[in-house]
């Protein structure tokens, strides 16, 4: 009898102990849908969505009503993405009545930058499903954002490489607006964003016997 008890409480420990050392179940995040940019046609674009953002920010807000505004983008290097994107945001909001001036002093500053982000391990995804969100969306728009009916996002799948684009507005050093966008690009294109380091350079070593 003393040692079926002993047994239980054995049992009772372990399973205990068990429990206490499982790691929570990884759990997937809903399916969702991610922008690719493929030409300076597609920054306009997201520009263009920031500056309408931008705008009600600055009517919204009667300290910021009127006032005349710098765009800035936040890097070290230029690089072409950002130099267009710049004159994109200036275009936009000098069309939508935005007084834009090229003082860097002014008290309110629109300031973009930017991140790009190189996943180095492998990234899962259902073509199937790729395939068919990609045909939904051109069926419900009745035509391709790229080129007409076809669009080469029925065959594309998601990139390792992603670009996060932060534009602020600010006054008098304060965050008054923020809006934060993500989007897939090319390998191939990521000199567009940012700096690529150069590779690594491989020598061969040869071998003697001795």
């Amino acid at each position: 009898m003393e040692a079926r008890l002993a047994y239980m409480v054995l049992a009772i420990f372990f399973l205990a102990a068990g429990c206490a050392n499982q790691v929570p179940v990884v759990e997937n995040f809903s399916t969702s849908t991610q922008k690719k940019l493929r030409a300076p046609h597609h920054w306009d674009v997201i520009a263009e969505d920031v500056v309408t953002v931008t705008k009600k920010a600055l009517d919204y807000n009667d300290d910021l009503r009127g006032e005349p505004v710098f765009v800035e983008f936040v890097q070290t290097d230029s690089f072409p993405f950002n130099e267009a994107y710049t004159n994109f945001m200036i275009t936009g909001l000098v069309n939508r009545g935005i007084a834009v001036t090229e003082n860097p002093n002014a008290r309110v500053l629109v300031r973009i930058n930017s991140q790009l982000v190189t996943h180095t391990g492998g990234r899962k995804y259902s073509p199937l499903l790729s395939t068919a969100l990609s045909t939904q969306a051109l069926q419900e728009k009745g035509r391709s954002e790229d080129h007409g009916p076809t669009s080469s996002a029925l065959t594309d799948g998601p990139t390792r490489t992603e670009l996060i684009v932060n534009t602020s507005v600010l006054k008098d050093g304060t965050y008054r607006m923020r809006k934060s966008n993500v989007y897939y690009v090319d390998g191939e294109d990521v000199r567009l964003f940012a700096k690529v380091s150069p590779a690594p350079v491989v020598k061969d070593m040869e071998v003697v016997g001795q």
